[in-house]
C-alpha cells in the first residue's frame, strides 16, 4: 500500500514537472496578452456592388470585397465617398479581390503608397490624378487596361509596369518628374497599345530598365512581331536599335524624336514604317531600308538634320509625304525601279542634294517633293523623255524641272532650260529646252508666277522691350502682316527654398510677358540647371535662355537647406515680447527667424546662431506667424531651406468695457480678445488707482459680476493675460469707467 502511493506521488510530480518545461520554452508571445489596439476606424461604407472600405484615424484607406469598384467623377455629387478628405488619405490598400479601380476613385489624394493586388484588371479614368505626394507604383501583371489621364499629374518618379498590360490611354503618364520605368518584357512592352505620346511614361522618364538594366543599346528578339505606336517615343536614353527578323511593323512615332539614336538596324521581315517612326533623331547619319519593306511612311525620317545616307530597298512602292522632309545633309539619294510614287513634301527642304537617280517604275511625284533643294544640280532617269513626260509631276517642283535630267535613252540632246520671259511675284513667265545637236524644241512650258516669297523677318522681344515679327516678300518687299511681341514681365521658380531630404530638387519655371500669357517652355525657352544631381545642401541655379520669339536670358537661384529645427516654440514673455525656441540642427551654420503679422505679406527676419531669440516691441493684440529656418552656408552663400510656420498672439489692450447694475452687484462686461488664459477686473475709488478684485481664468468670457456698495462710486478697468510656463503675462489695462451703484 505505501509503495503504492510513493509511485503515485512520483507520477504526479513528474507531470507537473513536464508541464512547467513546456510553458518555459514556449514564446513569450504565446504566453502574453495582446494588448495592441487597433487604429480607429473614422469612416467607411460601400465603394462597389461587393465592395466595402475603411479610413482610419493614421490615413489608411483600405479596399475590401470582390469585383470592380464604382466609377466616380470629380463632381461633388458623384465623387468618391473620400474625395472631400481626400488630404487625409496618406495610404491605399486595395485588397485581393478587387478587379477594377474606378474612375476617379483616389483623385487628388495625399498618399504616399499605394498597393494593388494581382486580382485587379483595370485602372480607370483619372484614378490617381494629381496624387501629389504618390512617387512609385507596381502595376501588377494582372493589370490589362490602365485608362487615359490615369495617373496625369501626379509626382512619380518611378514606376514597374506588369507583363499584362495591353492598352493605356491618353495621357496617363503626363508625370513631369517621371526619371525611371521598369518592365519586365520586350514584347510585352512593343505590344502595349499607346493611345498617344503622354500615354507612355518614357515620354517623360530619362531612364528604362529592362530586368533591372538599363536599356541603351536596343535589341528587339525575332518573337516581337509589332513594335506598337510611340514605344520608344522621346526615349533619349537610347544610342542603338537591332530589330530582329519577327517585326513586321515600326509603328507609328515609335522612335520618334530619339536624339541620341546612332544606329538602326532593321531585320528582314519588316514591311512597313510607320508615321513619323523616326523623326527629329539627330543622332542618326545613315540608315539601310530592307528590301522586305514595302512602305516608307508619312515623315518617318523628317528632320533627321544629320542623315547623308540613305539605301532604299528594293520592295519600296511608296515613299509617303514629308518621309525626308529637312533631311539637310543628304547629298544623293536612289530610288529604285519599285517605287511608283514619293509623295507631297518628300524631300523638301533637303538642301544639300546635288544628284538624284530615279528608276523606270516612278508614275507620281507630288507636290512640293523637291521643294527647296536648291543644290541640285542632275537627275538620272532610267527612262526616256516620253516616260519623263508620262509622270505626273506636283506643283513647286522647279528643283527637278530645272535641272538637267540624264536619260538612259537618247531620243535627243536635252540643253538646260532656256528662260524666255522672266517671272515676277505677280506675272508668269515661259522656259524651253531645246536639243543640242538639232537645235529642235523639244519643250516649252510656263513659268508659274513666283507668288510673293513670305519670309518672318523677326525683332525679338526681351524682358525690357516689345519684339516685332512681320512677314517680308524677300522677293519684292512687300510686307504681308505685322504682330507685336509682348515682352517678358515675369520669370519665376514654382519654389526658391527646399529641405533637404536627399532627392533630386528640379524646380519648374513660369514665364509670363506683359500681358499675362505663359511662354511655353522649349518653344519660348530652355531652362539650365547649375548641376545634373541638386541634392546636397547648396544654392543652385536655373538659367532660363529665350528663344524663338524672345532673346536674352535670365538666372533664378533656389536653395536647399538643412531639415527643419524641431521642438519650436513662441512664447510671450511680456504681453508684445515674445521668446522663440527650438531644438539645434546638426551641421547648421546658423538660424534665421521669420516673423510677421498674419494679414501681412512681408516677412521680417532676425539670425542668430543659438536656440533661441527674443522679439520685442512687437504690436500689441496681433495674431503673429513664426517660423524658424535653419541656414548652412555653403560657398559664401547661406542655403536655407523652406520652413514651416507657427503662430502666437500678443495681449491686446481690452476695449468695450461697461458696468451696469446687477441685483445686488454690478456686472462688468468687455470685448473679448485672442490668445489670452484669462483676464483681471480692478475696482477702485481712485481714478487713477489700481484695486484687483477678480482674476478670471477663461477664454471666452466677456462679463463678471462683482460686489459694489450701494451709493458709492468707484472706478473700472480690465485687462488680459497670458499663463506662459507657469507664470503670468499681463496686457495693457483697459480705459477706466467710472460708474455709482
Amino acid at each position: 500500500m505505501e509503495k503504492n502511493v510513493t509511485n503515485l506521488k512520483i507520477r504526479i510530480l513528474s507531470l507537473i514537472l513536464t508541464v512547467a518545461l513546456v510553458v518555459t520554452m514556449m514564446p513569450m508571445n504565446v504566453l502574453a496578452t495582446d494588448n495592441t489596439e487597433s487604429p480607429q476606424i473614422v469612416k467607411s461604407g460601400t465603394c462597389g456592388e461587393n465592395v466595402t472600405y475603411t479610413l482610419d484615424e493614421l490615413g489608411t484607406l483600405t479596399i475590401i470585397g470582390s469585383g470592380a469598384m464604382y466609377d466616380y467623377t470629380t463632381s461633388s455629387s458623384k465623387c468618391a465617398p473620400w474625395f472631400p478628405i481626400a488630404p487625409n488619405v496618406k495610404a491605399i490598400v486595395i485588397q485581393n479581390g478587387i478587379t477594377e479601380i474606378g474612375n476617379c476613385a483616389f483623385y487628388n489624394c495625399y498618399t504616399r503608397s499605394v498597393e494593388i493586388p494581382n486580382s485587379v484588371t483595370r485602372i480607370g479614368e483619372q484614378a490617381f490624378v494629381s496624387c501629389d505626394y504618390l512617387e512609385s507604383v507596381t502595376i501588377p501583371d494582372s493589370v490589362t487596361s490602365i485608362e487615359k489621364r490615369a495617373f496625369y499629374g501626379s509626382k512619380l518618379t518611378s514606376i514597374s509596369l506588369g507583363n499584362g498590360v495591353t492598352t493605356i490611354g491618353e495621357d496617363a503618364f503626363d508625370c513631369f518628374f517621371l526619371t525611371s520605368v521598369y518592365i519586365k518584357s520586350l514584347k510585352a512592352w512593343c505590344d502595349i497599345n499607346f493611345n498617344n505620346q503622354h500615354a507612355n511614361p518614357l515620354n517623360e522618364a530619362e531612364n528604362l530598365y529592362l530586368n533591372g538594366n538599363l536599356v541603351t543599346d536596343l535589341i528587339i528578339p525575332d518573337d516581337v512581331t509589332n513594335i506598337g505606336n510611340y514605344a520608344f517615343c522621346n526615349y533619349d536614353g537610347l544610342t542603338s536599335v537591332s530589330i530582329g527578323n519577327g517585326v513586321t511593323n515600326i509603328g507609328n512615332y515609335a522612335f520618334y524624336c530619339c536624339d541620341n539614336l546612332a544606329t538602326i538596324t532593321m531585320g528582314n521581315s519588316v514591311t512597313s514604317i510607320g508615321w513619323n517612326s523616326f523623326y527629329g533623331c539627330d543622332g542618326l547619319t545613315s540608315v539601310t531600308i530592307p528590301d522586305s519593306v514595302t512602305t516608307i511612311g508619312p515623315s518617318a525620317f523628317q528632320m533627321c538634320r544629320y542623315l547623308n545616307s540613305v539605301n532604299i530597298g528594293s520592295s519600296v512602292a511608296d515613299i509617303c509625304h514629308g518621309a525626308f522632309y529637312n533631311c539637310v545633309s543628304l547629298t544623293s539619294i536612289n530610288i529604285p525601279d519599285s517605287v511608283k510614287t514619293i509623295g507631297d513634301s518628300a524631300f523638301s527642304y533637303c538642301t544639300g542634294l546635288s544628284t538624284i537617280t530615279l528608276g523606270n517604275g516612278l508614275t507620281n511625284i507630288g507636290s512640293n517633293a523637291f521643294y527647296m533643294c536648291t543644290k541640285l544640280k542632275n537627275i538620272f532617269y532610267a527612262g526616256s523623255t516620253t516616260d519623263k513626260n508620262n509622270i505626273t509631276i506636283g506643283s513647286f517642283n522647279s528643283a527637278i524641272q530645272d535641272v538637267v535630267w540624264h536619260y538612259e535613252t537618247k531620243d535627243h540632246i536635252n540643253s538646260d532650260w532656256i528662260v524666255e520671259t522672266h517671272a515676277t511675284c505677280v506675272d508668269c513667265g515661259t522656259k524651253y529646252i531645246e536639243c543640242t545637236v538639232c537645235g529642235q524644241i523639244i519643250r516649252t512650258e510656263k513659268i508659274d508666277a513666283l507668288g510673293h516669297s513670305y519670309r518672318t523677318k523677326l525683332t525679338p522681344a526681351t524682358t525690357s522691350e516689345n519684339g516685332l515679327s512681320k512677314e517680308v516678300c524677300k522677293t519684292c518687299g512687300d510686307v504681308k502682316s505685322k504682330k507685336t511681341i509682348y515682352k517678358i514681365s515675369s520669370v519665376s521658380l514654382s519654389a526658391t527654398a527646399y529641405t533637404y531630404n536627399g532627392k533630386k530638387k528640379t524646380p519648374t519655371v513660369t514665364v509670363k510677358d506683359s500681358k499675362g500669357n505663359k511662354l511655353i517652355k522649349g518653344e519660348d525657352y530652355t531652362v539650365t540647371y547649375s548641376s545634373s544631381t541638386r541634392k546636397s545642401i547648396g544654392r543652385y541655379s536655373a538659367k532660363v535662355t529665350f528663344k524663338g520669339d524672345y532673346s536674352g536670358s535670365k538666372t533664378l537661384y533656389f536653395t536647399i537647406g538643412p531639415k527643419n529645427p524641431s521642438s519650436v516654440t513662441a512664447k510671450l514673455y511680456g504681453y508684445d515680447d515674445v521668446k522663440v525656441s527650438w531644438k539645434k540642427v546638426s551641421g547648421a551654420s546658423g538660424y534665421k527667424v521669420y516673423y510677421k503679422k498674419s494679414t501681412s505679406s512681408t516677412w521680417s527676419s532676425k539670425t542668430t546662431t543659438g536656440t533661441s531669440i527674443k522679439l520685442a516691441n512687437l504690436s500689441d493684440g496681433v495674431k503673429y506667424n513664426i517660423k524658424v529656418v535653419a541656414y548652412k552656408t555653403v560657398n559664401g552663400n547661406k542655403c536655407e531651406n523652406a520652413g514651416k510656420s507657427t503662430s502666437i498672439y500678443t495681449l491686446k489692450k481690452v476695449t468695450g468695457v461697461k458696468v451696469a447694475k446687477s441685483s445686488s452687484k454690478v456686472k462688468v462686461s468687455w470685448t473679448n480678445i485672442s490668445g489670452e488664459t484669462g483676464y483681471q477686473i480692478s475696482k477702485s475709488t481712485s481714478k487713477t488707482g489700481t484695486n484687483i478684485v477678480a482674476t478670471y481664468k477663461t477664454t471666452s468670457g466677456k462679463n463678471k459680476t462683482i460686489s459694489a456698495t450701494k451709493g458709492k462710486t468707484y472706478y473700472y478697468k480690465v485687462r488680459a493675460y497670458k499663463v506662459v510656463d507657469g507664470k503670468k503675462i499681463y496686457g495693457p489695462w483697459s480705459s477706466v469707467v467710472k460708474y455709482k451703484r
